[in-house]
């Protein structure tokens, strides 16, 4: 009885919040979305994040991006916990809010250097991890990466770079993520991602 409720409550929240979106203006998300990253004072990821055509988001990030870990087997000790580290190696991100599913915008915890290094079994991340996923086939998210070691031989205080210069080189991906330093933070930019995808389909 119990779940079948909640099916029902949570079908008439997407019904609420699709009916609530249909003729609103994505730009108020966009910029709770941009808030949001920014207050990622310790890495200063994102640059920019902008609305293009209506129902495009583009993420101009700063480069290289942080490496960070994700636990991938629990340990007694933190010497015998297995991580998997991702190097963040993102300059842009453009994505198509309509082929964006709403309903698979998940977050995970991870860890800067720093987290990893002074980490103790239990601890639940210095950093939070948002992903988001593409319904279409092929995917509509592009990303533009950079090589990082290109990047650490550009001269220090380079202001800017070609593309060659960066490595710069753009691919087609099903999904890709945003690292927050504030988990706060991250689930404000999920609220605002979510609603703008709904408002954005509802156009």
């Amino acid at each position: 009885m119990a779940k079948h409720l909640a099916t029902i409550l949570a079908f008439w929240a997407t019904i609420i919040v699709a009916g609530a979106a249909f003729g609103q203006n994505i730009q108020p998300y966009i910029a709770e979305m941009s808030a949001s990253l920014g207050r990622n004072t310790t890495y200063g990821t994102v640059g920019s994040v902008e609305l293009v055509d209506n129902h495009f988001i583009h993420f101009l990030l700063t480069v290289p991006g942080p490496t960070i870990a994700l636990p991938v087997g629990g340990g007694a000790t933190a010497q015998s916990t297995r991580w998997s580290t991702v190097a963040l190696d993102f300059m842009s991100i453009t994505a198509d809010l309509k082929s964006l599913d709403e309903d698979h915008i998940t977050e995970h915890p991870a860890f800067s250097a720093d987290g990893l290094a002074n980490y103790r079994p239990g601890d639940e991340g210095d950093l939070t991890v948002v992903q988001f996923k593409s319904t279409d086939a092929p995917s509509s998210i592009s990303v533009t990466t950079c090589d990082r070691e290109k990047v650490t031989k550009l001269p220090r205080g380079a202001s800017t770079a070609t593309a060659t210069q960066l490595g710069a080189e753009t691919k087609t991906v099903e999904g890709a993520v945003l690292v927050f330093t504030d988990r706060n933070s991250a689930r404000a930019f999920e609220k605002a991602l979510r609603v703008a995808i709904v408002v954005a389909k509802s156009q």
